[in-house]
């Protein structure tokens, strides 16, 4: 555990608290992400200013409140974008205290409800629960939630997820932050309250995993979930519906990012597609830029 993470995990009871409060349940404030990125070789920076923490990423920055003051987080985001680092993934309500800066709306969040998905009942969820619960008559499909000792078999899985997609995908996004993720699984539960992981195994074999975390009072996300193709399909949708089941999140609804690595592509199968379709809203949130104008 380097100091980077030391310092976020000492203010992230604060940051989880004041998601909700702050107006910021956006996925750039997800422990799951910040963690796999300042465990890295080269980690993101982490500096901590007057009532926020600032993630520098190199090109962008995020500001994290860890008190209960607009005016400071306002301050501090301001001082960012002064010196040059865009700050992304800001809520709607900081834009009229930006003035003089370049404002922009990013790719919006998407969210769904815990509960429709858990009980995929009703003809709206039709086209989904069919091939679901196909894989699950087949009788060769298991979910189950994945254990810490099996955290070597999931991260193997998901090198053999970036080998089979290399080809489709020609860059390759977040593939030591992703591994890092599965490989730390049980680290991850005992240091991020309300964080688990899900699998499906067919005929004994290891096929899907996902991994969730509780973001606030109100609301969690599946972070991410690697699959092999080859096998059955809706092997990843069974282990979210399954995610959904969960009692750490079942009273909660789900958001996820809109700019997820595999975009929304009607007709494909993969998560992010999924979880499009079934959003019930999407929540829009803001980036800050020095006018370069001025």
């Amino acid at each position: 555990m380097n100091d980077a993470v030391r310092l976020y995990l000492r203010h992230l009871p604060a940051i989880t608290r004041l998601i909700d409060r702050m107006g910021l349940g956006f996925y750039y404030h997800n422990p799951l992400f910040y963690l796999s990125h300042l465990t890295k070789a080269k980690p993101w920076k982490i500096e901590e200013l007057d009532g926020a923490l600032c993630m520098d990423a190199g090109e962008w920055c995020s500001i994290l409140p860890i008190i209960p003051d607009r005016q400071r987080y306002i301050a501090a985001v301001r001082a960012s974008v002064r010196s040059g680092r865009p700050v992304l993934r800001l809520p709607q309500w900081i834009e009229p205290h930006l003035y003089g800066f370049l404002i922009a709306e990013l790719w919006p969040d998407y969210v769904g409800s815990t509960v429709e998905l858990a009980h995929m009942s009703g003809n709206r969820l039709k086209g989904l629960r069919q091939p679901i619960q196909k894989v699950e008559r087949s009788g060769r499909a298991s979910v189950y939630r994945l254990p810490p000792e099996e955290a070597t078999e999931a991260a193997a899985l998901v090198r053999t997820w970036y080998e089979l997609r290399a080809p489709i995908l020609g860059e390759m996004f977040q593939e030591v932050e992703i591994t890092w993720l599965f490989r730390n699984i049980g680290w991850l539960m005992q240091h991020v309250p309300g964080t688990f992981a899900m699998a499906v195994r067919v005929d004994g074999q290891l096929v899907a995993v996902n991994i969730s975390t509780v973001l606030s009072e109100t609301i969690w996300i599946c972070h991410t979930e690697r699959y092999d193709p080859r096998s059955l399909t809706y092997v990843n949708q069974l282990a979210f519906r399954d995610a959904c089941r969960q009692p750490e999140v079942a009273a909660l609804p789900w958001i996820n990012d809109g700019a997820a690595e595999v975009q929304e592509m009607p007709g494909v199968a993969n998560l992010a597609s999924f979880k499009r379709r079934l959003s019930d809203h999407t929540l829009t949130p803001l980036g800050a830029w020095k006018d370069r104008i001025g």
